[in-house]
């Protein structure tokens, strides 16, 4: 068909996951059960093509879990640690990911903007 969706699976073992996590910023998360993964979605095909984007789930029990009913985690920016429980996001439609990705690429730009207006030197003052 003409569907070009990938995937890329990789096994680790249950430190190697909570490592990862802890690499990402996220502390206190539940300890992996048997067959826990994270998944790294990357959106960047139909309406995403202009700000692909990627969402992160951890699921530490499948067996508890189902992939249907998965929460995807809120990373916390730059440099930042926060527990594994304030970091849990309900679950959005990618129409509403795209929105939010929209959004944020927008206001990053205005941001850059303004940063580059700020950095030009000043015009000086015609001759008199």
């Amino acid at each position: 068909g003409t569907d070009k969706a990938r995937v890329c699976h990789y096994s680790a073992h249950d430190n190697t996951l909570m490592a990862l996590l802890a690499h990402l910023g996220l502390r206190g998360a539940p300890v992996p059960q048997f067959g826990a993964y994270v998944v790294f979605e990357l959106h960047a095909s139909g309406r995403a093509t202009d700000c692909p984007f990627v969402r992160v789930a951890y699921n530490h029990d499948p067996s508890a879990t189902h992939v249907r009913h998965q929460t995807y985690l809120a990373l916390p920016d730059g440099d930042r640690i926060v527990h594994f429980a304030h970091a849990k996001v309900r679950r959005r439609s990618l129409a509403e990911e795209e929105e939010q990705v929209k959004l944020a690429a927008h206001a990053r730009q205005d941001a850059a903007a303004r940063c580059d207006d700020d950095a030009r030197p000043a015009k000086s003052p015609p001759p008199t």
